[in-house]
């Protein structure tokens, strides 16, 4: 099964140049499978910046999630020019059926241009076609694009009060 889609253009926001040469908001979404060493540094690097360090994978975990050939562990990126500008992390839950977002991320620059919602779409997408019955997302609280975008595409939120001092969002998505 190949996903791989072309997603979201604006002109408007973006103005006549777009970034870094390409049309304006032009953006290709694919899985990855079997990373090259650039793709699994520009990730790590991109999880740094995203996350200010805090939830950074090291380069061999990020090439071990990458590579799992069990299945469980699936990662889209959002790319343009050939650089990775956004990233999501899927895990399968066995048990239940449901797939989980381990991670999900959209370099600062490249925010507010549809990256984040292509790719959550085509993570649910993928999650449908394996015969998941829901996605789920956890988010901070006080995290208003990410609750928007959740809301947006139809995730039902419940706050999670066992998770203080930081207060969290447990986002699911029913696909049945």
């Amino acid at each position: 099964m190949i996903l791989r889609a072309l997603f979201f253009r604006n002109t408007e926001k973006l103005g006549k140049k777009g970034i870094l040469g390409q049309p304006p908001g032009l953006f290709t979404c694919r899985r990855l499978q079997k990373p090259s060493p650039v793709e699994i540094q520009q990730l790590a690097t991109l999880q740094t910046a995203i996350f200010n360090g805090i939830r950074s994978r090291r380069v061999a975990d990020l090439q071990r999630l990458a590579t799992m050939n069990s299945g469980l562990d699936t990662i889209f990126v959002a790319e343009q020019n050939e650089k990775i500008v956004g990233f999501i992390h899927l895990q399968a839950c066995k048990k239940n059926s449901q797939w989980i977002n381990r991670g999900m991320g959209v370099a600062a620059r490249y925010r507010r241009q549809g990256v984040g919602s292509s790719l959550l779409s085509l993570a649910i997408e993928f999650a449908r076609q394996k015969g998941a019955s829901a996605v789920i997302s956890y988010t901070d609280k006080n995290n208003i694009p990410s609750l928007s975008l959740h809301e947006q595409i139809g995730f039902k939120k419940n706050l999670l009060s066992h998770s203080q001092p930081e207060l969290r969002y447990r986002l699911r998505l029913s696909l049945v």
